[in-house]
């Protein structure tokens, strides 16, 4: 039970689960989707081969998204601020990355052919605006305030239902963020390229601005603090944060 749960420590890393049901399922059709394309790619007679490489980074990712969902992030984020929020930017910024350096949008390019499912959405208007470099800078500040400051981190310690959901939520809009680095690009051009690396050194300025505040602050921030558990070993409130 997670009321009975030891002090945090590094040996329990790897010990620790508890199953979040929709990140298995996620996982499961996603692992399902890829490797059912790349298998479609290889009986193809002559057709191009894949690289090892994309897959190795594939199925990394998947596995950090299940660690982090349903390992020991998951298990004490009820009663460490820090650990929900170390959750919650792993699956906002660092498992999109891993899943979308697999390849797996190009990979259904492939199996697809030109003019497929994924060449028409990218080609489409959403296609377009989701691919634009501005989208991440515009939509990471947002997400910060939402995240940190205000009442959702309560809501989600509180329901467990929308803790699930949210953490779906931020791999899909941390995909949206990565989208035009690592995801297929049609018509890139040398501006299009320089625009992302300048605005992507701009939001690394930007994105430290909320963990200053945070570190600042020397009240809660946020209501999360009211309904964690506790522990024998719980910090202080304001330590936690």
């Amino acid at each position: 039970m997670p009321n009975a749960q030891p002090a945090p420590e590094l040996s329990g890393l790897l010990a620790h689960w508890q199953l979040q049901p929709l990140a298995i399922v996620v996982a499961v059709a996603l692992c399902v989707i890829y490797l059912g394309a790349l298998r479609s790619l290889r009986a193809e007679p002559g057709g191009p081969g894949w690289p090892a490489r994309h897959t190795a980074v594939f199925v990394a990712g998947l596995a950090l998204f299940v660690w982090t969902t349903c390992g020991w992030p998951e298990a004490y984020r009820r009663s460490l601020f820090w650990v929900w929020t170390a959750q919650t930017l792993t699956l906002l910024l660092v498992v999109p990355v891993l899943i979308l350096a697999g390849q797996p949008l190009q990979l259904v390019r492939l199996v697809r052919g030109p003019g497929g499912v994924v060449d028409r959405f990218l080609r489409s208007r959403a296609g377009r605006v989701l691919g634009n470099p501005l989208i991440g800078p515009a939509v990471v500040p947002l997400l910060s305030a939402a995240l940190f400051f205000g009442p959702l981190p309560a809501w989600v310690v509180r329901s467990e239902t929308l803790a699930w959901l949210l953490q779906l939520l931020l791999v899909g809009l941390g995909a949206v963020i990565v989208l035009p680095l690592v995801g297929p690009v049609i018509e890139a051009t040398s501006l299009a390229v320089g625009l992302s690396l300048a605005i992507g050194s701009f939001e690394l300025v930007l994105d430290a601005i909320p963990g200053i505040a945070l570190r600042l602050r020397t009240s809660t921030a946020t209501d999360y603090f009211s309904h964690r558990q506790l522990h024998s070993w719980s910090p202080s409130p304001l330590h936690d944060q």
